[in-house]
């Protein structure tokens, strides 16, 4: 069973936990899903449902269309409050957010935001 899904939101590719389980051990698999794309560039994963909302929440790797560097990895900070919005709306319309390591307070307050 997969934990993550990748959605594309503007140029930007991004690894969704949709669990508690964190996606970063199942990097080959992403990786081979990225190369059907024909996708080679930084790939941002949002360990939300895995991390919650610490620093650690976004992480971003390269990717060189065939797999990952992952001596690449670093934390990084979403800036764009669109893509941020996008992903937390997947979250919740897709029945992810219960899955995960949130919270009901930190749920009910994502809620309200999007």
């Amino acid at each position: 069973m997969k934990h993550y899904e990748i959605i594309r939101i503007e140029e930007i590719y991004i690894v969704i936990a949709i669990s508690y389980v964190n996606p970063m051990d199942e990097l080959e698999q992403i990786a081979s899903e990225l190369e059907g794309k024909g996708y080679c560039g930084e790939i941002i994963f949002d360990l939300l449902l895995c991390n919650g909302f610490n620093s650690n929440r976004y992480l971003s790797l390269n990717f060189d269309g065939n797999k990952f560097d992952v001596f690449s990895a670093r934390k990084v900070k979403l800036e764009n409050e669109m893509v941020v919005k996008e992903i937390n709306a997947h979250l919740l319309k897709n029945g992810y957010i219960d899955k995960g390591i949130l919270q009901h307070s930190q749920i009910y307050a994502l809620k309200r935001n999007c």
